[in-house]
């Protein structure tokens, strides 16, 4: 058959059809006419269909689909048989959704010659479709998986939907509440508030929020439901842990404003505006006194700051609140104020505000002063000592020297702060001196004298003679040693030159006493024979006088000696 013989035997409403793809294939698949709609459509395809496989234009999985609607019609010439085919797109990816009608089509003598297929575009609306299914299995899902309990009402109070949060949390299975009428199941009394909130919410076409508690349980439940033209939509979520927890905070609430009005600080929080959002009762009691009147909630900080101090803590509040932390001591004339300034957090650690602390410092402050004086007469006291000073700790670790050990020996004091003493002592001593001065903390440290006449080093390397003295205290459980050495060089000295002069004057008192009697023993003797035996010859008398003669001069050199060592005393 022609493609015009085909023509002439179809209705002209299909043939002109601006909806309908019309097509007919012969009995082996091949397109033997196409409508214009079709041609259109598909003329990507190829531009004339006639003699070409019906399956260039169905989408490749669904050539078995079509084959075997074929096939169908065919077994069956007086049904019509129904299906679904994809068409490809132009994207080559893609596809379109048709639906399709197939029977047998037969020539001027009634014998059946094709097949033939009125179809029409339904992708919008399968598209559709599998979206809404894809979103119910979504929706599905996310009931499924919230923490919430979930369930659904129609207006005859039937469960029709509900989801494992809410199977868990009423105790019985889906499959014995689907279909059940929640009074049935559930009681109606007046010891509950949902029975008057779901008639409310169903009645009134309002949503509500209520809590409950259920005895049996020992448990409260926060519901939220949501009314429709189909009934309600309930969700409800255990929040016993969280009337718990709501219970915990306000009593430690309750006990953190106890602590906060107890304490002997003036407490306030200012917020980011600087506003005070609360304050404690010492807070309002010392505004009270400096300014004349209390600071209360709602009130701009600054105005509760001394006029003369009120930029320099705008500047300190805009610090604070960019994370900084600061503490500094104010006067206003008479009293002290001990300032404390800290950042406040919310738990994503982003600053809320400010903890304004105020403590009255002022017995500190004059404790310190007092401290001090003290401090500067101690330390006036102590220069004043004529000798060095040293104060070392138990380690023999120089700690702390006055003025006179800079004088005598020639360190500054950076010099020798946290150094061991043992740089002062020459290195023949050090060792006994370490183990004397360790034995001296170990016992006790009484005040004792190291010794007279110590040698001790300078900085530029002379040794000195010294006179030391120890005496211990604790600080801090700490034991330390004053050391006071007082520089005894030019008494060594003299005390060895009196030393020296009573050696000699020993030597003269051993001359005077033995060398000088045998020269005056001679002499005295010779001088006898002289005087007392007139008989003698002169040449004995001439032989006494040389005697005399050689006594006399050992006694001049004897005395020159005794003159000699007189004069050395006297140098």
């Amino acid at each position: 058959m022609s493609e015009d013989d085909i023509a002439a035997l179809l209705p002209h409403c299909l043939k002109s059809s601006e909806t309908y793809s019309l097509i007919i294939t012969d009995l082996e698949g091949n397109y033997i006419f196409v409508n214009e709609v079709f041609r259109k459509r598909f003329s990507f395809i190829t531009e004339n269909f006639i003699g070409k496989p019906a399956f260039i234009a169905i989408y490749p999985e669904d050539h078995a689909v079509c084959a075997k609607a074929v096939e169908q019609c065919l077994a069956n010439p007086e049904k019509i048989v129904k299906v679904d085919l994809r068409k490809p797109d132009t994207s080559q990816t893609d596809f379109y959704w048709t639906s399709w009608e197939f029977s047998v089509f037969r020539n001027k003598e009634n014998v059946p010659v094709g097949i033939l297929c009125l179809g029409y575009d339904i992708t919008e609306t399968e598209r559709a479709s599998r979206q809404a299914k894809a979103f119910a299995q979504k929706v599905d899902t996310i009931i499924e998986e919230i923490t919430d309990g979930f369930y659904q009402l129609d207006n005859q109070w039937r469960f029709t939907r509900i989801n494992k949060v809410a199977e868990k949390i009423l105790g019985i299975p889906r499959e014995k509440l689907l279909g059940k009428c929640l009074w049935d199941l559930f009681p109606d009394t007046p010891d509950y508030n949902y029975p008057t909130q779901f008639r409310k919410a169903m009645q009134d076409g309002i949503s509500t929020t209520f809590e409950d508690y259920r005895p049996d349980l020992d448990k409260w439940f926060s519901a939220i439901v949501y009314p429709s033209t189909e009934g309600l939509t309930v969700f409800f979520r255990d929040i016993t842990q969280e009337k718990k927890n709501i219970r915990q905070l306000e009593q430690q609430e309750f006990m953190l404003r106890a602590i906060y009005n107890s304490t002997t600080e003036a407490s306030t929080f200012i917020d980011t505006e600087l506003t005070i959002r609360y304050n404690n009762h010492v807070a309002q009691q010392v505004t009270q006194e400096v300014f004349g009147k209390a600071a209360q909630a709602g009130d701009y900080s600054l105005d509760y700051v001394l006029p003369e101090y009120r930029e320099e803590f705008k500047n300190f509040y805009h610090r604070v609140l960019q994370g900084e932390s600061i503490v500094l001591e104010r006067t206003d004339g008479p009293k002290w104020w001990r300032f404390s300034l800290l950042p406040v957090y919310d738990e994503q650690r982003h600053v809320i505000g400010i903890a304004h602390n105020v403590q009255d410092v002022t017995e500190r402050k004059e404790r310190e002063c007092n401290l001090a004086e003290s401090r500067q007469q101690l330390q006036k006291t102590i220069e004043a000592i004529p000798h060095p000073l040293l104060i070392v700790d138990e380690n023999i670790t120089i700690q702390y020297v006055n003025s006179e050990f800079e004088k005598v020996f020639g360190y500054e004091a950076d010099e020798v702060l946290d150094r061991a003493i043992d740089f002062l002592i020459p290195e023949r001593f050090r060792s006994g001196h370490n183990q004397l001065h360790r034995r001296y903390m170990e016992e006790g440290g009484k005040s004792i004298r190291m010794g007279r006449f110590l040698a001790a080093l300078t900085k530029d390397g002379r040794e000195i003679v010294i006179d030391a003295s120890l005496n211990s205290f604790t600080s801090n459980n700490r034991r330390y040693a004053i050391v006071i050495l007082q520089d005894v060089t030019e008494q060594k000295q003299h005390q060895d030159t009196i030393i020296q002069q009573n050696k000699i004057l020993q030597d003269i008192a051993w001359q005077q006493s033995h060398d000088l009697r045998r020269p005056v023993a001679n002499i005295l003797g010779l001088c006898d024979l002289l005087n007392n035996y007139p008989n003698q010859t002169e040449a004995d008398k001439r032989l006494y006088v040389n005697y005399l003669n050689v006594a006399a001069q050992e006694l001049d050199k004897i005395i020159h000696k005794i003159v000699d060592a007189t004069n050395s005393l006297e140098n």
